[in-house]
């Protein structure tokens, strides 16, 4: 039987391993194992589709995406909180995006990036639209 990671977790062990942070190949095939199981459940609940939120990772049936949960934990909501916000979500879905999130952390960095870019943008542009009012 042939596993294989994706190439960004394929990465993240190389990297790590260049990097001198496993003592054996012990460790780093348990970590490749973990990696490995956590890579078979990101698939579990969290979709890509063309043409829905940009084509981001989405929490299945939902157009949540995840880096959006992911920004909403780092302004310090708790999990609860998050579930309050999104009736529509269970804790299974919360888990899954955590998972999804941790193995694809380039992914959702890029994403919340893109999205402050667009916030502060459309920021200026409501602040412009207001002072053209006002005069």
């Amino acid at each position: 039987m042939e596993i294989t990671l994706d190439p960004e977790l394929e990465k993240f062990i190389r990297n790590q391993v260049q990097n001198g942070q496993y003592a054996s190949l012990d460790e780093v095939m348990n970590v490749a194992l973990r990696l490995l199981a956590t890579q078979t459940l990101t698939s579990q609940g969290i979709n890509k589709t063309p043409n829905v939120c940009g084509g981001d990772a989405c929490v299945s049936n939902t157009r949540i995406p995840v880096w959006s949960l992911v920004s909403d934990r780092r302004l310090g909501m708790n999990d609860a909180e998050i579930l309050a916000a999104f009736p529509t979500l269970s804790a299974v879905d919360l888990v899954n995006a955590w998972v999804y999130a941790e193995a694809h952390l380039e992914e959702i960095e890029s994403a919340i990036r893109e999205n402050e870019v667009i916030m502060q943008t459309e920021v200026r542009y409501v602040s412009s639209q207001k002072s053209k009012v006002k005069s």
